[in-house]
């Protein structure tokens, strides 16, 4: 009988030394993943992203925070407002990537 709980013990060390093995593994490949990206350039931040991704975020929120004093006004000024801030809105991505053009 202890031969039995023995063994099941080595069993248990044996798949408790594969699985972290396995894990081992799994993060050097994505480690090794991550480096070809680095490689590559993707996902990484560039000069042009820095520039272009908060240019594009502060332009985002001020129309949209533009929106808000429109509701406060009557219902003949907000017409002329929602036809300026639309305009506003189409127009953030080409003034943000005017800093440079983000890959």
């Amino acid at each position: 009988m202890t031969l039995v709980v023995a063994g099941n013990a080595d069993a248990v060390a044996a798949a408790g030394g594969r699985a972290r093995r396995a894990r081992a593994r799994n993060t050097l490949e994505r480690r090794h993943r991550i480096h070809d990206l680095h490689d590559q350039g993707i996902g990484l931040p560039t000069p042009v992203r820095r520039r272009t991704t908060p240019r594009s975020a502060a332009g985002v929120t001020v129309c949209r925070w533009g929106r808000i004093p429109l509701l406060l006004l009557p219902r003949e000024a907000q017409v002329p407002g929602i036809a300026v801030t639309i305009p506003a809105d189409v127009l953030v991505p080409v003034w943000a990537q005017s800093a440079g053009m983000a890959p």
